[in-house]
């Protein structure tokens, strides 16, 4: 991170001065907007470097997909972007997002649901740490594609696999979580009229899969063995994947292309030995810009398209 730039210092301004305790009484957002609080300058920069990857004009229509409480709509609106709609799923977050755009006097169209509810005139995609938790991604990504309207995807994400650090700390997640998971498993299997060790089977070949595609046999890909999701939603539990599974989604599709950004860790709002110790390492990012160093990938799909 080098110093802020005034469109970063503009985002840190204003969510320093929001009375954020007022837009909701539901402790899941609130401690959402308090986990930016903590670390603003780092978001700030992440959010404007997502932004920063759109090459569509400011004019054409963009959606925050997954937009949890509205901060990365805000850097949009921030950079310019009057066509705003965010999507998340979660109506505590949803509803903490309304009401931060209306002290904002912001006109950002928030719907709370999943991939339906995006618009179908909307020439932009971006997403912040969402890509990770998409069920079947590819598909996703092909719907979207074939239904021929949007031109660009911008997906960032901090489960970087090829970082031994990123890597560690998402597999200890996936594995906290199957914990859970197994079991749930193997319960479905149990009520299924199952034998204990049949059940057992099942649940372990099943890893991966929502309760409602079990009978399917589907195949999900998934390079690391201990990605694992939710088998009642689907929400993969930080799942990661090699960069390379990522490009090879779109071999099909030659009109579109697929680009990856690096960027650095978090310098400033640390202890001091680790501002010093990411100090170091961002400048040999910086030289090298090398996946295995970066904490943090965007991920970019796009048609190629003059604007």
């Amino acid at each position: 991170m080098s110093r802020l730039t005034e469109t970063q210092k503009k985002f840190v301004k204003v969510v320093h001065k929001l009375p954020f305790e007022q837009f909701s009484k539901s402790q899941y957002a609130l401690d959402y907007f308090k986990s930016y609080l903590q670390k603003t300058h780092y978001e700030a920069y992440i959010l404007d470097a997502l932004v920063n990857e759109i090459e569509c004009p400011n004019t054409f229509d963009v959606v925050d997909f997954g937009g949890g409480i509205g901060m990365l709509s805000l850097m949009l609106h921030i950079k310019g972007y009057s066509n705003i709609v965010m999507v998340d799923h979660n109506s505590e977050a949803c509803n903490f997002a309304k009401n931060m755009f209306k002290h904002l006097h912001i006109d950002v169209l928030v719907l709370c649901g999943s991939q339906k509810e995006i618009p179908s005139n909307s020439s932009i995609l971006i997403a912040r740490d969402v890509v990770e938790h998409i069920y079947d991604f590819p598909n996703f990504l092909y719907r979207e594609i074939e239904q021929g309207k949007l031109k660009e995807f911008v997906f960032g994400t901090s489960a970087n696999p090829h970082n031994l650090l990123r890597k560690r700390y998402f597999k200890n997640i996936h594995k906290k979580a199957e914990e859970e998971y197994y079991g749930m498993r193997k319960s479905y299997f149990e009520k299924k009229g199952m034998s204990d060790e049949m059940a057992l089977t099942k649940a372990k070949i099943t890893k991966g899969l929502r309760f409602c595609d079990f009978e399917n046999d589907l195949k999900i890909n998934t390079t690391y063995s201990s990605n694992t999701c939710h088998p009642e939603t689907g929400n993969w539990a930080e799942r990661l994947e090699k960069i390379s599974w990522y490009a090879q989604i779109i071999d099909d599709y030659k009109t579109w292309k697929f680009s990856v950004g690096l960027l650095n860790w978090n310098n400033r709002e640390n202890a001091l030995w680790k501002k010093i110790v990411f100090s170091i390492i961002n400048w040999i990012n910086a030289v090298l810009k090398s996946q295995t160093l970066a904490p943090y990938l965007i991920f970019t799909y796009r048609k190629n398209e003059k604007y």
